[in-house]
């Protein structure tokens, strides 16, 4: 009787150690889904940044392509009405000349860099994920490589005003008020004799490009945050 006691105390004692054992398991578990579910919440959100981020680039750019073929068609025909709003133009022009948004990639970099980045239990997301954010960095090192003289050459010409904007950042985007009559023609003359007409085909050229890349990382933010977001929904 002693040793089917003993045997049954032994039982009963591995039946709860591999009782507890499955409960830290299944805690554990528990835990990985819920870091993993929090991580793609914060891609999920830095994605969304970045697609309003895009959508406002390209519209900017649209407003500077415009303002280009304003330029170029007086620089062309050499009739300027109205000298401030020339100016004005070719400081438009130059938005989006000097660099561009980098993608929201906080949680990216906490991801790679704590090592957690297995913590996304799919594979296939995580190359997704990988990609994107090459894509983006390798879109924006082709911009960069394209940029123009033109940005510069206005900065020399044209006197600008400064003003604070909602984020802190201070923005270079008027021309500086109440300028006198003879400095107005003293900075068209100027502008006449620069290198100004040539750089406002290349910086043209140069705003179609962006616009280029910017609706394809559009295009892929918009793609992955779906893929994310269908699932986050499989993990609930």
């Amino acid at each position: 009787m002693d040793w089917r006691y003993a045997f049954g105390e032994l039982t009963i004692v591995t039946v709860g150690v591999l009782i507890a054992l499955g409960v830290d398991q299944w805690n554990s578990d528990r835990l990985a889904s819920l870091e993993e579910a929090t991580y793609l919440s914060r891609l999920i959100s830095d994605i969304d940044d970045d697609i309003i981020g895009l959508e406002y680039q390209i519209a900017a750019v649209d407003q500077k392509q415009e303002s280009l073929f304003r330029v170029a068609d007086q620089l062309r025909s050499g009739l300027v009405l109205d000298h401030l709003q020339f100016f004005q133009d070719i400081v438009i022009g130059a938005n989006y000349g000097w660099n561009q948004d980098t993608a929201s990639s906080a949680t990216y970099d906490d991801l790679i860099g704590s090592g957690n980045f297995g913590l996304i239990n799919n594979h296939g997301i995580r190359i997704l994920i990988t990609d994107y954010y090459d894509s983006f960095e390798g879109g924006n090192n082709r911009i960069e490589e394209r940029e123009t003289d033109y940005p510069k050459l206005t900065y020399e010409l044209i006197p600008r005003a400064t003003t604070d904007g909602d984020d802190g950042v201070v923005w270079e985007r008027s021309v500086q008020p109440n300028l006198p009559p003879d400095r107005i023609e003293e900075i068209y003359q100027d502008i006449l004799d620069s290198n100004l007409k040539a750089l406002t085909t290349a910086e043209a050229n140069f705003g179609r490009f962006v616009t280029a890349i910017s609706v394809s990382q559009l295009e892929q933010a918009k793609a992955l945050r779906k893929i994310l977001a269908d699932y986050l929904g499989t993990l609930d």
